[in-house]
């Protein structure tokens, strides 16, 4: 998280662990050991686990003759793929995950008040699918006046934000 311009990594070093805001109470177990957390629901294992099980029960999509049979083959850029071919099992699986980001960025947004929200990481080039969910779903969860003020968008950074935030925390670090 950047705070007033600056690296924010709270108390003990492990602020801003967004995906494990809890957002649904009854809801699958996470591998940080919390029930119904974010990861649970809009990260891209979760995304390809549950269109895996909806594809073995029978689910409509290209993606079926894509895997021929072997649903292991199934990634975040074949989903990607067929979303942008207009595969509308792939663009409601994507908005799902907008869905879930929605309402827990509605807690960021009650909390922090921030001017911009930067989505990234894999699922950040799903954001034409993803983007518009979110918003409606922030519409939803926040009060109008806050919620106005945060832009919503998506990281250009691509497979290289993980190690650019990994180089800005370490250069905080040095020059703090």
């Amino acid at each position: 998280m950047i705070l007033n311009g600056k690296i924010y990594t709270g108390h003990s070093g492990y602020s801003g662990e967004f995906g494990h805001i809890q957002i649904e109470p009854n809801g699958q177990l996470c591998h940080c050991g919390k029930i119904g957390c974010i990861e649970t629901l809009a990260s891209g294992k979760s995304l390809i686990a549950r269109a895996r099980q909806e594809i073995n029960r029978g689910a409509i999509t290209q993606l079926s003759d894509m895997l021929e049979g072997d649903l292991s083959k199934l990634n975040i850029k074949m989903l990607m793929n067929a979303a942008k071919k207009g595969d509308q099992f792939a663009i409601d699986n994507l908005a799902r995950v907008g869905e879930a980001l929605g309402r827990g960025l509605a807690v960021l947004i009650h909390l922090f008040n921030p001017e911009l929200i930067i989505i990234g990481g894999e699922m950040s080039r799903a954001a034409d699918y993803m983007i518009s969910p979110i918003e409606s779903n922030l519409n939803v969860y926040t009060i109008a006046r806050i919620r106005r003020d945060a832009r919503i968008v998506a990281s250009n950074l691509g497979d290289n934000a993980r190690l650019m935030g990994t180089l800005a925390l370490v250069m905080n670090r040095i020059f703090a």
